[in-house]
């Protein structure tokens, strides 16, 4: 099954460290470069924090396969739509925090991957858009910045899923969902887009 690109942002403060201050950080060729030259990315990928899958908490496949899953066994269990996001907030208010941001700078990294989902952006409900993920995207990327160090923004799961067979299902549809999303969050941080490949698409 054909694997689209998977879509990724980098996001640069200007701060007072030499480290990030040298421009936006973008691609040449291979090569990530700033304004002073090559820069070497080291980082740590900040999985299952606001995109929440369901084999990263060892849930069995009988329950739930992917995010929509997910979601869908919690609001069974605790019997309410409203008390299954309650649950996916507080996750994510809780599962990474400023704090988790400075231990991971003061090891030496200098950058953070941030996977999310769509749904932060478009609620499939009402099928309009959303900025709710700019509260926790506000949050890393400030974090990220009296830090010293990158952001790099992961639309991880794109409309349609990231299942085989699934995604791009609607492709018309999910492809203007997916381009708006982008724009909008682009807009926000003044940010460079890009795309890359994903690692099945390289090696066919």
């Amino acid at each position: 099954m054909k694997k689209i690109a998977l879509l990724l942002l980098i996001c640069i403060q200007s701060l007072g460290n030499a480290q990030v201050t040298n421009g936006f950080l973008r691609r040449q060729n291979t090569q990530f470069i700033n304004n002073d030259g090559v820069v070497v990315l080291k980082g740590v990928n900040l999985g299952n924090w606001l995109h929440i899958e369901p084999y990263m908490i060892n849930a069995p496949t009988s329950v739930a396969s992917s995010y929509e899953s997910l979601h869908t066994a919690i609001t069974n269990v605790t019997g309410s739509t409203t008390q299954a996001d309650s649950f996916f907030d507080t996750w994510r208010s809780k599962f990474i925090q400023k704090k988790d941001i400075d231990s991971i700078a003061a090891m030496g990294f200098n950058h953070v991957r941030v996977p999310f989902p769509y749904q932060l952006f478009y609620n499939t409900t009402t099928n309009t858009y959303s900025t709710e993920g700019f509260f926790y995207l506000d949050n890393v990327v400030n974090w990220c910045k009296l830090n010293n160090i990158y952001a790099v923004l992961d639309l991880h799961h794109a409309p349609g899923g990231q299942i085989d067979g699934a995604l791009w299902s609607n492709y018309t549809t999910n492809k203007e969902i997916t381009k708006q999303i982008w724009r909008t969050i682009a807009q926000h941080y003044a940010c460079l887009l890009y795309t890359s490949p994903s690692p099945r698409d390289r090696t066919r």
